[in-house]
């Protein structure tokens, strides 16, 4: 069954995408015949003829390759160019210049139709609430928190996260937006400052089980497709890569979880996580971190009550605090209480009472910890603790390369982490030993105050981290419209698309944007089979988009693009005779080297994005 509907998806895909670029040849082909050009071939697909039929001058044909369609037009080559009547070139500017922009124009105008079926099947969004705010971004230094939900941005209602992403992605670098949101039933508000999409620090709550594989942990415990995690052991969680780390850290442990259903009825479960794939390695995580602050967020708890960067927490609640890591679990149960905090500002030792915060019943400080090459603790079962290493010893370098733990790397030494040279930090050489073959490290300690340095060996040792066999994705809602609506919301949404593609290159001209947001053809097939594994609505919402990227990206003036052979009708009908052939010649390649190029890049970053 899950075959059939593997196949299923992919033949939407299939079809789908094809149409798309079906109706933009469709498009030329409609004109040129309109202003009697001849047209031998109409292909769908591209290749060697496998079937067709002969109308008139025109062989309808289906080609062997399953990807897009051409139409070939007498004249278009020069090499065939005679001078007849029926040929392209033979035609004035203006019956060219219609030919040309009738693709993009078909792409244009069945974007609508496209993107209001979307909203009439309904369509599965993001649900527009807070699962993660991620600092050093906008979000971080405003007020939102894990667990609002968002109301409206810069005056525009927000019905789904996409709404808050497109509204920055359309605002100029720089411009400050105020947001509405709701927090435990109250409304507030707050603002964000727009930098690029790929700075945008927050995602949205991402807490629910998309998928259950047959036979593993998850299933047996109990979980469904569709159920919504709302606690682990009491504590509200929102994320999916925190659901996933805890499960990591709990192979075999019984683990008390409340999760809701579609239909909002809650159920408590006990989830044990399996044994998952054994990897290698050292130790290196939270409980071997500082509770060294880096990091305190404005108008959180930690800045209310006067942390700075650079603080070290020595007790929560007259518990001593070993770790970032052990910080976290006293604090997180601790959601609305008054706690005493003590910490050490260089000699200097500090308390005060603190406020904890509540996400929703979550506890928090508002800190992140410190970059730091010091070990706060050694777990007991580790590589580390068999190696002889000890708390409070300082790495200064792992198998002769140096550790780097600062907060922010200077820009050479970005350049000598990514060839390798260096590390940025202890996750770093954790991460590193995860992807190897568990080869010996040989780690340069400072321990205490002891002048000399020591050298000692730790090999890696091979451990499994705990595993449901599940997938988890954003928490949805359907927008699906009544007709009347979904024209409104279909016909907005295309012309929506239509002027954010536009921003969206304007910004990439001014270096507003990066390059490395944008998706070739892996990305656009990725995307595809996620729409439509997510429902019909988001395929065709997707299939709407692209049929409007394509219709503004062919405009562009770029020879081999449609909006370039339209640039060469505005020089000749200014210069009242046609470009060189061989100037056309030469710009054609530059401009199909320079498409192929993006190609390339974009397509390594849909695969780099895909094993992220």
């Amino acid at each position: 069954m899950e075959l059939l509907s593997r196949l299923w998806f992919s033949l939407e895909i299939l079809l789908g995408i094809n149409f798309i670029i079906f109706v933009h040849e469709l498009g030329h082909f409609m004109f040129a015949k309109w202003h009697g050009v001849r047209c031998p071939v109409f292909s769908i697909w591209m290749g060697p003829r496998i079937w067709g039929v002969k109308r008139g001058e025109t062989d309808y044909r289906i080609s062997l390759l399953p990807l897009g369609g051409y139409v070939m037009m007498a004249g278009e080559n020069p090499d065939e160019r005679t001078g007849a009547p029926d040929e392209l070139t033979s035609k004035g500017v203006f019956a060219r210049f219609q030919i040309f922009v009738a693709g993009t124009a078909m792409n244009f105008v069945w974007a609508f139709p496209i993107m209001i079926l979307s909203f009439l099947v309904g369509k599965e969004v993001a649900a527009p609430i807070v699962g993660d705010v991620r600092p050093d971004s906008s979000e971080w230094e405003s007020e939102l928190q894990v667990g609002d939900e968002l109301i409206s941005i810069a005056g525009t209602p927000i019905r789904a996260y996409e709404d808050y992403v497109k509204t920055i992605v359309r605002k100029p670098k720089g411009d400050r937006l105020e947001v509405e949101y709701k927090r435990a039933g109250q409304l507030h508000k707050t603002t964000v400052t727009v930098s690029t999409a790929k700075a945008i620090g927050m995602s949205p709550v991402s807490t629910v089980v998309a998928e259950v594989e047959k036979g593993k942990a998850g299933e047996s415990s109990g979980l469904r497709k569709g159920d919504e995690f709302v606690t682990i052991d009491g504590i509200p969680v929102f994320e999916a890569g925190e659901i996933s780390d805890i499960m990591d850290r709990s192979p075999g442990k019984d683990l008390a979880v409340v999760v809701k259903d579609r239909a909002g009825a809650t159920r408590a479960l006990t989830v044990k996580p399996a044994m998952g794939e054994e990897k290698w390695v050292l130790g290196i995580g939270r409980e071997t971190t500082p509770a060294v602050v880096g990091m305190v967020r404005p108008g959180s708890p930690a800045a209310k009550a006067g942390l700075k960067p650079g603080d070290e927490i020595l007790t929560v609640a007259g518990e001593a605090v070993s770790s970032f890591g052990v910080m976290t679990q006293i604090v997180r149960p601790r959601a609305g209480q008054s706690v005493l905090v003590t910490w050490k500002r260089g000699t200097e030792a500090m308390s005060a009472t603190f406020e904890i915060g509540s996400q929703l019943g979550r506890g928090f400080l508002g800190v992140i910890p410190e970059p730091s090459s010091r070990l706060a603790s050694i777990p007991a079962d580790s590589a580390l603790a068999k190696a002889g290493l000890q708390p409070g010893d300082r790495i200064l370098s792992v198998n002769g390369k140096e550790l780097k733990a600062v907060s922010t790397l200077s820009a050479d030494d970005r350049k000598r982490a990514v060839k390798g040279e260096i590390y940025a930090g202890l996750d770093y050489v954790e991460n590193e030993v995860r992807g190897g073959k568990g080869e010996k490290l040989d780690f340069v300690v400072k321990r205490g105050d002891q002048a000399q340095t020591i050298t000692i060996a730790v090999t890696p040792l091979k451990k499994g981290d705990g595993d449901l066999g599940i997938r988890l994705q954003h928490k949805t809602l359907m927008l699906r419209s009544g007709f009347g609506e979904a024209i409104q919301r279909g016909s907005a949404e295309a012309l929506d698309v239509f002027v954010l593609t536009g921003q969206m290159l304007r910004k990439l001209v001014a270096h507003e944007e990066e390059a490395s947001n944008l998706s070739g053809p892996v990305g656009i097939v990725s995307a595809a089979y996620k729409s439509a594994t997510d429902g019909f609505g988001n395929l065709l919402w997707l299939l709407g988009m692209i049929s409007m990227n394509l219709a503004v990206i062919n405009l562009l003036p770029v020879p081999v693009l449609d909006g370039g052979h339209i640039f060469f009708l505005l020089i000749e009908k200014l210069r009242g005779k046609p470009v060189s052939t061989r100037v056309q010649g030469y710009a054609t390649a530059g401009g199909a080297l320079m498409l192929l190029s993006l190609m390339l890049f974009v397509t390594w970053h849909d695969i780099s994005r895909m094993f992220h």
